[in-house]
C-alpha cells in the first residue's frame, strides 16, 4: 500500500478522492459504507464492476437502482436519468502516473456522465489499468481493452479479429483511437485531469487485475 502513496497524493493534487484497497473483496464494503440508503444510482458498461460484486450489490434493495441490464430495460431511458443520480459507478479504462483518467466509448454514456451529472461518481479500477502516461494509455485501449470488449460483444472490428488497433502512429500520437471500424467502440474520449469539482469522483485504486 505504502508504494502507492506517492500516486494517492499526486491524484489528490488534481482533486480526485484516491483510495487504494487491497482486495475485490474491499470494494463493496466500501461503497456500502459510503453511499446512503435510499439514494439512486446507475452504472455505465463494466466487467470490472460485475467481478467485484457491484452489480450484486446494488440490487440489493437499499438503493434506487437505474439498472442497464435488467430485463426489458429501457437503456436510453436510463442512460437519461443516469445524469441526475446522487451516485454514478464505472471503471475507466486508464489511469496515469500524472494523476490523469483516461476512459473511451461507443455510445459515450459512460463519458458523459462520468464528466458531469452525478452528485457523485466512483471509479473501480485495478493495478493493470495503471500506466505511465496518456500515450500508455492509450496504446492500452487499442491492444487490450478494446479488443477484448469487442469480443465480449461479439462486434465486428478490427482490432476484435487482429487483436490490435488499425489506428497510424499520427492518430497514437494524437491522443486518438481514429480507425473507421464499422461497429466501432472507440467513438468517444475522454482525459479527466485536474477537478474543479474536489473530491466528486473517488477512485477505488484495488491492487488486483480487474477488466479489460
Amino acid at each position: 500500500m505504502e508504494q502507492f502513496e506517492g500516486l494517492k497524493r499526486t491524484f489528490e493534487n488534481n482533486n480526485f478522492n484516491f483510495v487504494v484497497l487491497e482486495s475485490v473483496k474491499d470494494v463493496v464494503k466500501y461503497l456500502d459504507d459510503n453511499m446512503e440508503e435510499g439514494s439512486t444510482c446507475a452504472v455505465g458498461g463494466s466487467v470490472t464492476l460485475d467481478q467485484c460484486g457491484v452489480l450484486e450489490h446494488l440490487r440489493n434493495g437499499k438503493y434506487v437502482f437505474f439498472d442497464r441490464y435488467a430485463d426489458n430495460a429501457d437503456v436510453k431511458d436510463i442512460y437519461h436519468k443516469s445524469f441526475s443520480t446522487d451516485y454514478y459507478l464505472a471503471s475507466a479504462n486508464a489511469i496515469t502516473r500524472h494523476g490523469e483518467v483516461y476512459l473511451v466509448d461507443g455510445t459515450g454514456n459512460r463519458v458523459a456522465a462520468v464528466a458531469y451529472g452525478p452528485g457523485h461518481v466512483f471509479l473501480v479500477v485495478g493495478r493493470n489499468k495503471l500506466v505511465d502516461n496518456l500515450a500508455q494509455a492509450v496504446s492500452r485501449v487499442e491492444k487490450t481493452a478494446a479488443p477484448l470488449n469487442a469480443k465480449r460483444l461479439n462486434l465486428e472490428t478490427y482490432c476484435a479479429s487482429s487483436g490490435h488497433c488499425g489506428s497510424t502512429e499520427a492518430d497514437h500520437d494524437n491522443l486518438m483511437c481514429t480507425f473507421r471500424c464499422r461497429q466501432t467502440i472507440c467513438s468517444s474520449t475522454l482525459i479527466l485531469s485536474r477537478q474543479r469539482q474536489k473530491n466528486r469522483i473517488t477512485i477505488l485504486f484495488v491492487l488486483e487485475n480487474l477488466g479489460y
